[in-house]
């Protein structure tokens, strides 16, 4: 099982092998064994920049594609749910838009390079002569337009909540303790 999980590709050592297991397991047990809230705050750290590294990993090592974007999406996650909470204060509703408001700057960001490396080889295509390649990124570059377009445009569907279901309150609340009133 664990041969399918990896795809085959264990780690080459038997020390990176303990090393990585050790970080796993302390990265699990970092709430239980150090007290406080810095402890947890530093191992959730170390695992998104785990999650972005393993990321990078899958894209540069399997696939052998070179992102330059890969670290500014990251970022600007990060800073777009930082800025939220920020603003709205911690909770699920600052997190959601945050997330939102993340995904459609990148999203916007990712429609704009991607035309302009489009445009930039529909250029190329038409000075080197190559009618078949002009055909195609002009098809590619009005799909990317298009996709934007549509996005803009459509409206996302409003959910169907029944009447009959109540929905329960899961904000974060902070308790009322006598310093704090």
């Amino acid at each position: 099982m664990l041969a399918r999980l990896l795809s085959g590709d264990f780690p080459r050592s038997r020390a990176l092998t303990a090393v990585l297991v050790a970080i796993l397991i302390a990265l699990a047990l970092a709430p239980f064994i150090f007290p406080g809230t810095r402890s947890l705050n530093v191992a959730a750290k170390v695992a998104v920049f785990v999650l972005l590294v393993a990321s990078y990993d899958l894209l540069l090592g399997y696939t052998g594609i070179v992102s330059f974007a890969h670290t500014m999406f990251f970022g600007i996650g990060g800073y777009g749910v930082g800025i939220a909470m920020a603003k709205m204060g911690p909770g699920w509703g600052a997190l959601a838009l945050g997330i939102a408001a993340s995904l459609a700057l990148s999203l916007g960001i990712a429609l704009a390079i991607g035309s302009v490396i489009s445009f930039a080889s529909m250029v190329m295509a038409s000075q080197v002569g190559e009618t078949a390649a002009l055909r195609l990124h002009a098809t590619e570059l009005l799909l990317l337009l298009g996709a934007a377009i549509v996005l803009v445009i459509e409206r996302p569907a409003q959910p169907q909540v029944a009447s009959s279901m109540t929905v329960p309150d899961l904000s974060l609340q902070q308790a009322q303790l006598p310093h704090n009133r």
